[in-house]
């Protein structure tokens, strides 16, 4: 029985390193995609900074285990091989839901995951302990603290809705002050800008890093009793018992010792009567005495002595940076914000990876140690923090550090929120919702309303400090930005203050939340969520805090699911499982490796952007000829399995017309990116160039109303065709096919020789179409066939005529497009 427990715990380990990977590459988004969005440094630089910042607080944390101290469930009510079961589930959930989430590109909450993942295991096992026992489903408060659940959705809300609004506020005046020629205004308030931004980053540093840090509870200085009680007459709760645990390192004989004890034994409610009977005795008795500080106590005393000097002493060091050495100063303040967030990312949500495992180890060795039976050993040794060797987390730290360089899949996560806040419009990945319409309805009306009440004059003043046209110069000089280092700077600043703030009060934010939705709010401010791209940028959020939601239902749904499975199967469960992760995450990399591909074949065509005629003919021949040739095949492979009823034939070829639709719709998104890069003299070959895309667009949308209704007929099951529609449909096949592929050669080899004779066959081709249709239309009358097949045999042939004629036209925009090139080379020569 314990060998299968050791399996267990090896498992659990194996996971965990997993589960670091994938973490990781999701909440790489948290960090880096401000300065990857405006390439404040090259990709080396950046990842290094991140690399030391997620090393720092690797090194820093106490690694106190934080789902441990989440109280989402109650261990002491567990038997040891309970608990097992519910890490067991819970590590496997998170693998697989995290690496679903990566493969989509999607940022979620990797605290949400583990927190609710524990919730679902733990409800499965404590319904099985209720139903074996009382079979009274009240006493589940026993086993589970539902509040903490409640806390964390309505944190989703809180952090959703004052992240979006403080960020778009801040980047409002930002840019106002600023506008996008920064470089102007820099010299005048760049200091000021970068002294609040880095005592902001040291606030977040210091409030968020300090918790949990190893240094937090070191002696740091100390303070007169006076002041000390007066200190103590400012804190909260948690705050006052921290404060008076200092008092026990007096010796025991002393007044502050018994003072100590006296204070430990007021509760929430009653613990400001104690500071007040405290401070009177204070002032009364004339002690006089010392009292030490811990550094978090020391940096909360004189926090408004260390943000002040702060302040002065960086906007100082800032301007001087720019004044003598023309250091940028927000490319200065995106890294350090960088560092700062993932310094606090290791140091507080690493241990969340890791936890659980280590969690685990604690309960097989206290497991060993007793050697009670599994099934009776209540777990109480869990019911406090569980304490994570240094060890532990340096080894998780160089894990993530090494998975920040290698994960395309965090590439992925960073793609999705910097395509949600690019400056411009771009190949939106998401398409519009009726909900995102409304709402972009609604604003366009409000801006409306606005403009009416705000006076000329001043609209006019702030649309100059909103003009982007020196923004739209950088971005042509500097490839790949994804917004300027303003709008980085905003971003790391606001969400490192909001997230500080929410520690300090001790509120369940969420640090992917707060980030992007910063992000978001600071996108919309900054203008990038223009009419062009509103609609499909609001979708994309929508999906994304959906995904949110759907993490946590994902989560408990998973963990309870796999618990449930885990104890009824035991060992076979736990080897069934693991196996079933691994293949889950084989797939999730094929799936994701096809999209890369597919994502890197649209940017190097992005990139790959002709000047002139000639260079325009190269690049559509290539696509075109490729595209006209795949649709050909395709069209003989989609009639021919119509003609044999091949269900699963029909639908691999109605799947290649999805796509050979979609790549002639993304070549027709970037006609304007081409038609802004041609020379003046090369403007008709850039009118050709977008025929040539309209009619073969129009050609691959015939394709798809020939294979689509062929599919659903087959499928439906309804009658084939005659055989004598049959043989119409495979002659015409031979005769398409054979045109196409003439068509083809001729473009890519820029030979037109045969041109007309090309056009006659097409002429030929839809002749016999026409006879063919007249010829079934006279048999219609007296043919047995059913009525469905003959509408769609009669729509297929129309479709196919349309197919024919639009690819036709194709080939004669690709001749003029041929000529011109040919009487501009003659008159570059003389």
């Amino acid at each position: 029985m314990e060998n299968i427990y050791i399996v267990i715990v090896g498992v659990l380990f194996i996971l965990a390193i997993s589960d670091l990977v994938v973490g990781v590459s999701n909440d790489a988004v948290n960090f880096l995609n401000s300065a990857i969005g405006a390439k404040a440094a090259p990709l080396r630089v950046i990842l290094i900074v991140a690399a030391a910042g997620v090393i720092a607080g690797a090194t820093f944390s106490n690694g106190m285990m934080e789902v441990a101290r989440k109280g989402i469930f109650n261990p002491s009510s567990f038997y040891f091989s309970e608990i097992m079961i519910i890490f067991l589930a819970v590590m496997l959930s998170d693998v697989i839901l995290l690496d679903l989430f990566n493969t989509f590109g999607l940022p979620t909450s990797t605290t949400v995951s583990i927190v609710f993942e524990l919730l679902g295991a733990a409800v499965a096992l404590a319904i099985i302990k209720v139903m074996q026992t009382t079979g009274d489903f009240a006493e589940m408060v026993n086993y589970i603290n539902t509040a903490k659940a409640l806390a964390i959705i309505s944190g989703i809300l809180v952090s959703v809705i004052i992240a979006f609004t403080i960020g778009a506020i801040v980047m409002w005046f930002s840019r106002i002050i600023f506008s996008f020629n920064y470089a102007e205004n820099i010299k005048y308030f760049g200091g000021i800008f970068g002294g609040l931004a880095v005592t902001a980053i040291t606030y977040f540093i210091l409030i968020k890093g300090l918790k949990g840090s190893v240094y937090a509870e070191n002696i740091f200085g100390e303070l007169p009793l006076t002041d000390w009680a007066k200190f103590l007459g400012r804190q909260n709760y948690d705050g006052f018992k921290s404060l008076v645990g200092t008092l026990g390192s007096f010796d025991a004989s002393t007044e502050l010792a018994n003072w100590g004890q006296k204070l430990s034994a007021f509760d929430k409610d009653s613990f400001k009567e104690g500071i007040l009977q405290f401070q009177t005795w204070v002032g009364s008795s004339g002690y006089e005495a010392s009292i030490p500080l811990t550094m978090v106590h020391f940096v909360k005393y004189y926090l408004f002595k260390i943000l002040l000097i702060s302040f002065i002493g960086f906007s100082l060091i800032t301007q001087l940076l720019y004044r003598v050495f023309r250091v940028n100063i927000f490319k200065v303040v995106v890294l350090i914000g960088t560092f700062a967030l993932a310094m606090a990312f290791a140091g507080n949500d690493l241990v969340n990876f890791i936890g659980v495992p280590l969690a685990g180890l604690a309960s097989y060795k206290e497991f060993a140690a007793t050697g009670v039976n599994p099934d009776s050993l209540f777990m109480s040794a869990l019911a406090g923090p569980v304490k994570t060797p240094t060890i532990f987390l340096l080894i998780a730290g160089l894990i993530m550090v090494i998975t920040l360089w290698l994960s395309k899949k965090a590439r992925s996560v960073v793609k999705t929120t910097l395509n949600l806040s690019d400056q411009e419009t771009t190949n939106e990945r998401f398409e519009s919702t009726v909900l995102a319409r409304a709402i972009v309805r609604h604003a366009i009306n409000a801006n409306r309303t606005i403009e009416k009440i705000v006076p000329k004059p001043a609209l006019k003043w702030i649309g100059k400090r909103f003009d982007t046209s020196h923004y739209n110069v950088q971005i042509r000089a500097q490839h790949g930005i994804s917004f300027d280092l303003i709008r980085a700077s905003v971003n790391l600043v606001i969400a490192s203050i909001l997230i500080a703030i929410g520690t300090s009060l001790k509120l369940p934010l969420s640090t992917t939340y707060v980030t992007f939705m910063v992000a978001m709010g600071t996108s919309l401010a900054d203008g990038a969520w223009g009419r062009e791209s509103a609609v499909y940028r609001i979708t994309g959020v929508i999906t994304v805090i959906g995904g949110w939601f759907l993490t946590a239902l994902s989560a408990f749904t998973m963990a309870f699911v796999i618990a449930l499975i885990l104890y009824k199967t035991s060992i076979w469960g736990v080897f069934g499982f693991s196996l079933l992760a691994v293949f889950i995450i084989y797939r999730t990399h094929i799936i994701h490796k096809k999209r890369l591909d597919k994502e890197s074949k649209e940017e190097r065509d992005a990139l790959d952007l002709a000047s002139d005629g000639e260079g325009i003919y190269e690049k559509c021949s290539n696509s075109v000829a490729s595209l006209l040739m795949a649709s050909a095949k395709n069209y003989e492979y989609t009639i021919k399995s119509f003609v044999h009823e091949k269900r699963k034939h029909l639908k691999e070829a109605l799947k290649v017309s999805d796509k050979l639709n979609w790549e002639t719709k993304r070549m027709k998104k970037n006609i304007p990116e081409v038609i802004r890069e041609l020379n003046e003299e090369s403007f008709e070959s850039g009118h050709l160039y977008v025929e040539v895309l309209d009619y073969t667009r129009e050609t691959m949308h015939s394709l798809y109303y020939i294979s689509h209704p062929a599919y659903t007929h087959v499928d439906n099951n309804h009658k084939a065709l005659s055989n004598g529609q049959n043989e119409a449909l495979t002659e015409l096949v031979t005769d398409i096919y054979g045109y196409i592929e003439q068509v083809v050669k001729s473009i890519s080899e820029n030979d037109y020789k045969k041109e007309s004779v090309l056009v006659e066959e097409s002429s030929i081709i839809i002749d016999k179409i026409t006879r063919i249709r007249k010829k079934h239309l006279k048999q219609i009358k007296n043919d047995s066939t059913s009525t469905r097949s003959n509408i769609i045999f009669l729509d297929i042939l129309n479709e196919t005529r349309n197919y024919l004629l639009n690819a036709n036209n194709a080939y004669k925009s690709f001749r003029d497009m041929a000529v011109q090139n040919q009487q501009l080379s003659i008159n570059r020569i003389l």
